[in-house]
């Protein structure tokens, strides 16, 4: 191009067209990073070739079919799940490796990742937890949330039912880790929140125009109480609203802090727990249940330690929960037997009289005894009767 010439769209689309196309050379392989892929990781072209029919597509990313108990998760613009889910270790779906192919761009070729391949699970349905299990899932939500905060030091940042999966040993784990990112030092762009109504707090200003924030425990707090309430009550938070489609209906709801109502949990300290969570998140929830006579310590910790398992017949002093539900009502005394009454009336009659003798008895022994001068007084004068004859002497 001659100087002071400038390119049209059309020249420059053409050229970038002709530039792609273009065969790589073996200097150009050469000069490529990780390529070929090694093991676990895999090339798009023998992805393309296995992979079956689309099982979630949620527009930008998608999960497919694919042999061997695994599934393929197209998700182009986020590099960053595949090593939240190594990060997150056992608390995550079993990650297998990398679908890694050769970008082309104007800048020269470069190795890019179009998504991975993990271990396909069964989807969790909140609605589908039979009664009997609905502690010990809760349970096993709260260990998982515990492990990532605590343990691995990163938040999910994206959770709901949906992100809950069951495993092929049983166990219950977290996928979806587009949004999940360490406590600290954080050198990646920020991946935000998974943006899904109703499972975020109301202290969150995700409506603003940068709503690209970078998610806290806290929230993940906030929808693991959703989450919750969803699994106890059977229902789906702000579902009229969901199911209308309408973002202008979801946003004055958002403004208005509308979000479930607590007491359609029956069970008591789950209810308390997440009216605690969901108030601490900016909601104006009601609650009829009485404060407890302890205090419990941790919003997660203390809802996992409750046992459903009755308690053991001696409990610990130490244990507030044990000892109160363990302890049970002493039986009464009884009352001492009466004396049934004679059928003789005239043994009747003396034990009445008998009766009588010793109430005055009783009676006579509480009189105060009265001595000294204060007798003197009190006692009447003595008349002498004296003969007539003895007066004149």
């Amino acid at each position: 191009m001659a100087d002071g010439q400038f390119e049209t769209m059309e020249e420059f689309y053409a050229r970038q067209e002709r530039i792609i196309k273009a065969p790589l050379t073996p200097a150009d392989l050469a000069a490529l990073e990780d390529w070929p892929p090694t093991a676990p990781d895999v090339t798009q072209e023998e992805v393309d070739a296995k992979v079956g029919e689309v099982l979630v597509d949620n527009g930008m990313t998608g999960v497919y079919e694919y042999p061997d108990d695994m599934v393929y998760k197209y998700s182009p613009h986020n590099h960053d799940e595949y090593n939240m889910m190594v990060l997150a270790g056992d608390n995550s779906i079993k990650p297998i490796g990398r679908v890694r192919f050769i970008q082309r761009t104007m800048e020269g070729p470069s190795v890019a990742t179009s998504g991975f391949l993990m271990e396909r699970g069964t989807p969790f349905v909140a609605k589908d937890v039979r009664e009997e299990k609905l502690e010990e899932t809760k349970k096993r939500m709260i260990e998982l949330l515990q492990n990532l905060h605590n343990d691995k030091e990163m938040v999910h940042g994206d959770i709901k039912p949906d992100n809950f999966i069951w495993c092929r040993d049983g166990q219950l784990r977290l996928c979806d880790f587009g949004s999940a990112r360490p406590l600290k030092d954080y050198e990646g762009g920020g991946s935000g929140s998974g943006f899904t109504y109703g499972y975020v707090p109301f202290d969150v200003d995700y409506y603003h125009e940068d709503y690209d924030f970078e998610p806290r425990p806290e929230m993940d707090h906030w929808a693991l109480a959703i989450t919750v309430w969803e699994m106890y009550t059977r229902q789906t938070a702000l579902g009229e609203l969901k199911e209308k489609n309408d973002p202008e209906a979801l946003l004055q709801a958002f403004k208005e802090k509308k979000t479930v109502d607590v007491e359609l949990i029956k069970d008591a300290p789950t209810r308390r727990w997440v009216r605690n969570i969901l108030r601490t998140g900016g909601a104006t929830v009601r609650d009829n249940t009485p404060s407890p006579k302890f205090a419990l310590s941790s919003p997660l910790s203390s809802l996992q330690s409750r046992s459903p398992s009755p308690p053991a017949p001696s409990p610990p002093l130490s244990s507030p929960l044990s000892s109160l539900s363990s302890r049970s009502p002493s039986p009464p005394t009884p009352s001492p037997k009466r004396r049934p009454p004679p059928r003789n009336p005239v043994a009747a009659k003396r034990q009445a009289k008998r009766g009588k003798q010793a109430k005055r008895g009783q009676q006579a022994k509480r009189r105060p005894r009265v001595t000294g001068q204060a007798a003197t007084r009190i006692q009447p004068a003595r008349v002498v009767k004296r003969p007539i004859d003895t007066w004149k002497k």
